[in-house]
């Protein structure tokens, strides 16, 4: 039997024997342009001059816009990844109009986006405290929070934006951070719920999986990812976790039949698994 310690490690940290799933966005970073080393070309001074005039003309520009102007070239910066350029706008926005909730909502998703999560958990509270129904605030609190490992706060801001608006994403969230506290029943009943919102959701079935391996249920969990694999036959996590339950299961030929296929889908994991086990 294969000794296998079951833990749920956080976000995008991957156990060894235990692979949790959450979707991470990737966070691109901005290349600056080359420098052209050539001769300076005459007028030269006058394409300087004209650059500044307009640089002053957009900056003058700026000061006649609306709040709801300012968050609106945020949210635009952000879709090009530009957190600081896009918090710089929220700030201004705040300036502009100190009592508007979506500002500060805003300014602490780029916050987060750059990890300063004290500093989004401030601004999602100031949203909060002008917006006691922000259902959104509430939910990405709990994520802030949860990044910085106070897993029983992030359950209670999840509990009340689901409370407000019940919707995957918190359910879901909330099952993780149940699951960091080793509450491993009310992590499987918020990712059934999850299901139960979209069948079609691969990820609640494999963090559902998980949580009863957890619970050494480990039929419930196989039964969980095979469910996972039906959805997403590429997913190389749940062929791995499989394996590993089957091998807890007392069924070693299923077992290493799964670390096969997670090996050949890449996870270097399985091959020392398979090395060791499998001969």
């Amino acid at each position: 039997m294969v000794k296998v310690v079951w833990v749920f490690p956080r976000h995008n940290i991957f156990g060894y024997f235990f692979r949790l799933y959450r979707f991470i966005p990737d966070i691109c970073k901005l290349k600056p342009r080359p420098v052209s080393k050539g001769r300076r070309k005459s007028g030269t001074g006058m394409k300087k001059f004209l650059t500044v005039l307009a640089v002053c003309a957009l900056a003058l520009a700026g000061y006649g816009q609306t709040a709801e102007e300012c968050v609106a070239q945020g949210m635009a910066k952000r879709a090009q990844k530009d957190f600081k350029g896009a918090i710089a706008d929220f700030t201004r926005a705040i300036d502009l109009n100190p009592k508007y909730a979506e500002a500060f909502y805003n300014r602490g998703l780029d916050k987060s986006n750059t990890l300063d999560y004290q500093g989004a958990i401030a601004d999602f509270t100031k949203a909060i405290s002008l917006n006691s129904k922000y259902a959104l605030a509430y939910y990405d609190r709990g994520i802030s929070k949860s990044n910085l490992f106070d897993d029983k706060g992030a359950v209670a801001d999840f509990t009340k934006s689901i409370n407000l608006e019940p919707n995957e994403a918190a359910y879901q969230a909330r099952g993780v951070s149940k699951s960091s506290l080793k509450d491993y029943k009310g992590a499987i009943a918020d990712f059934t719920q999850v299901i139960a919102l979209n069948p079609a959701n691969p990820g609640a079935f494999f963090l559902r999986g998980n949580a009863k391996g957890a619970m050494k249920d480990f039929t419930g969990a196989i039964e969980d990812y095979t469910r996972v694999i039906r959805l997403n036959p590429k997913f190389r996590d749940a062929w791995f976790n499989r394996g590993i339950a089957s091998f807890e299961a007392g069924d070693k030929s299923g077992g290493c039949r799964d670390l096969g296929k997670a090996k050949e889908l890449g996870v270097k994991e399985a091959f020392e698994m398979i090395k060791r086990y499998c001969r």
